[in-house]
């Protein structure tokens, strides 16, 4: 099935597709305007199938949105229909197709097919390759802890100081976020931006539970 779903977006992204799937890493016709197109259209496509499928209030329609946006799930759609094999790219010192170049991938292959074969073609891929019932299904079930802090401090006077860098360690690049409320700081890390935000948005959800944790 996989590879049949990716056989069709090459082809319904035609002649765009060679540059779909050029990293910037390897050459000057790569794909970051065919990336802000596939992006935008996700984000209309998404936004118009939770407005009608789920009957939740804002807040969990944006949580339910945030996950099924972030790069972790545009990268596992990616792998798992096989597109990372296609991604051309200078491989980095330890050779591995990092996740933000496949997740990018996948919005440069969507802006393809927009542009060679319209938006309905397109928001049928993005449904049937990243959209999936059963990810809709996880995202719902999903007690994300960035959500929760985000909707915990929503109006609230007093908001976490964020801090956001990366850093490579061992040749792999490493995500960290911090949040820092009343002098008390959470430091999260992990292989993606998300992953490192969730980390430290739970320390601080454990904290707010639990105040008298270490």
């Amino acid at each position: 099935m996989s590879e049949n779903v990716i056989d069709r977006m090459r082809a319904a992204a035609g002649d765009l597709w060679g540059r779909a799937t050029v990293h910037p890493s390897f050459g000057d016709d790569y794909y970051q305007r065919l990336r802000f197109l596939g992006g935008g259209a996700m984000d209309l496509a998404l936004a118009d199938l939770l407005y009608h499928r789920f009957w939740g209030k804002r807040e969990q329609l944006t949580r339910i949105f945030d996950i099924l946006r972030c790069e972790d799930t545009l990268c596992e759609a990616g792998r798992a229909i096989g597109l990372d094999a296609a991604v051309r790219f200078v491989p980095p010192r330890d050779g591995r197709l990092e996740d933000e170049m496949v997740a990018g991938t996948m919005e440069a292959v969507i802006g393809a097919v927009l542009e060679r074969s319209g938006y309905e073609i397109a928001k049928g891929f993005m449904e049937e390759a990243v959209f999936t019932d059963e990810r809709l299904e996880r995202a719902q079930n999903d007690p994300d802890p960035i959500a929760i802090i985000r909707e915990a401090f929503d109006g609230s006077p007093l908001q976490p100081r964020v801090v956001a860098y990366e850093e490579v360690i061992d040749g792999e690049r490493v995500f960290f976020h911090g949040l820092e409320i009343e002098g008390v700081g959470f430091m999260g890390r992990g292989p993606s931006k998300r992953k490192a935000q969730a980390q430290a948005s739970q320390m601080l959800l454990d904290r707010i539970i639990d105040p008298f944790s270490s």
